[in-house]
């Protein structure tokens, strides 16, 4: 379930774009769209997977894309120029790893300090997760 900020959106075209996996042209069938109506948009479906979360191109203007998990569960998502989401334990530490990520420009962390912290976070959602998997694929470990 998703809402947007700006009223120019409506009828906007909302992407679900795979971030893991190469979108299979000319099918498309892992590419999943909606329309914003009444500044809002909602997806279903039971795949689980990391998505990018993105307005069409020409009114993106504005708008942050978002990554997601879609697991299990009511997911709420809002976009606008600092987009964000909620209601799902992996969707939760994305959002707390994606304001740490956006809060390291202003804090004065080192970038070893940065990974350690991704590859952590990564270990406490599990390393088969989709959300897991992904971050520590952002920055492995040496062996």
């Amino acid at each position: 379930m998703g809402t947007v900020t700006d009223p120019s959106l409506e009828g906007a075209i909302v992407f679900l774009v795979p971030v893991t996996e190469l979108v299979h042209l000319p099918e498309k069938d892992n590419l999943d769209s909606t329309f914003i109506k009444n500044g809002r948009f909602e997806f279903k479906g039971t795949k689980e997977r990391l998505v990018a979360v993105r307005i069409e191109k020409f009114k993106r203007m504005n708008v942050q894309n978002l990554l997601l998990v879609t697991e299990p569960g009511e997911i709420s998502v809002v976009l606008g120029p600092r987009s964000y989401s909620a209601g799902t334990p992996q969707n939760d530490s994305l959002q707390v790893w994606k304001d740490l990520t956006e809060n390291r420009f202003t804090l004065d962390l080192t970038l070893q300090t940065y990974m350690d912290r991704t590859r952590s976070m990564a270990h406490a959602l599990g390393e088969e997760s989709t959300l897991g998997s992904f971050l520590l694929g952002l920055y492995p470990e040496k062996k």
